[in-house]
């Protein structure tokens, strides 16, 4: 037997040959029985089009955008830096302003005073001070804002296809070579998001056609170490553990030495500064683990029934990305 937490014992009265009877009680770590581990598991499939390669290019340009100051009103997707002030009152030289950057949009929201207000901030001048009526989110419109424009900034997108070779690394400035890096670039991101979603999609069928109670002393052990997550997610993080465990004892399955150098090298690469002989330990265990799991995973997808659901790339990264 395996105990799992401290023995009560307690001394029962004496028999009649003088000695004594004691009842010693304890939890005993979990009998784990492994019923299934072949699902059937729908993978999402993506094809990229020119469309999505566009609008990649598009969200690129936009994304690496500058702001430039100029002189003209205000106008809509302009960058505002205002000095403003809200109150009843807005004559009382008592009110205190505050300086805040704001991207102009048909109706912006300003936090102020534990408040949300709402205002409209375009087709205004810069250095003019401007008094409106406003309302906030809980209906009281008898509130006022006083407001001057320091400075606007129109946004610029990055037109050259030189800056978007640059951004998305690829050697050649046509634009044939950069739809090329950017289907390889987002294939690359897809794999990776759907290998993580089948990961966790086989954890969670794991769980699922395999869980089994856990031990109160287990869950009370791991409680004092797991603060901030529920006692149901702990409950079922710990059967996933122990599913796990089971499985690679049961399978003999194994991780490669060279399997953890490469993984430490791309870590070492991607964060110079976790580089230390401090926690390289610690490090290498939690990149063992890793790969165990990864390959528990890989061994019941072998196992699994997996079919393929073709999807748009925007309804894969809304629903998948996470």
């Amino acid at each position: 037997m395996k105990p799992i937490n401290t023995p009560i014992i307690k001394r029962l009265d004496k028999t009649e040959n003088k000695y004594y009877n004691f009842v010693i009680s304890f939890e005993i770590f979990p009998i784990v029985k492994i019923k299934n581990i072949k699902f059937n598991i729908e993978k999402p499939i993506v094809l990229l089009n020119d469309k999505n390669i566009e609008s990649i290019i598009s969200n690129i340009k936009d994304e690496f955008s500058t702001w430039k100051e100029v002189e003209r009103k205000s106008a809509l997707n302009d960058l505002l830096k205002i000095e403003y002030s809200i109150s009843k009152d807005i004559k009382n030289k008592n009110n205190t302003s505050q300086t805040a950057e704001i991207e102009v949009k048909e109706k912006n929201e300003i936090k102020y005073d534990g408040k949300i207000f709402f205002v409209k901030l375009y087709n205004y001048s810069k250095n003019e001070y401007n008094i409106l009526d406003i309302e906030n989110s809980l209906g009281d419109n008898d509130y006022k804002i006083r407001f001057n424009i320091l400075n606007i900034r129109k946004k610029e997108k990055i037109q050259s296809n030189k800056e978007i070779s640059k951004i998305i690394k690829c050697k050649s400035s046509e634009i044939k070579d950069i739809k090329e890096q950017i289907t390889k670039n987002t294939n690359k991101q897809i794999e990776e998001i759907t290998n993580n979603f089948l990961k966790n999609k086989v954890l969670e069928k794991l769980y699922e056609e395999n869980k089994f109670v856990i031990p109160k002393s287990l869950l009370n052990h791991q409680k004092t170490q797991s603060e901030t997550i529920s006692e149901k997610d702990l409950e079922k993080k710990i059967v996933i553990e122990i599913l796990i465990k089971e499985i690679i004892k049961k399978e003999n399955i194994k991780i490669k030495k060279i399997d953890v150098q490469e993984k430490l090298d791309d870590l070492y690469k991607n964060n110079p500064i976790l580089k230390s002989e401090k926690i390289k330990d610690k490090i290498l265990n939690n990149i063992k683990n890793e790969l165990l799991i990864e390959n528990v995973t890989s061994f019941i997808l072998n196992k699994s029934e997996i079919t393929g659901k073709n999807i748009s790339l925007e309804n894969f990264l809304v629903k998948y990305k996470t």
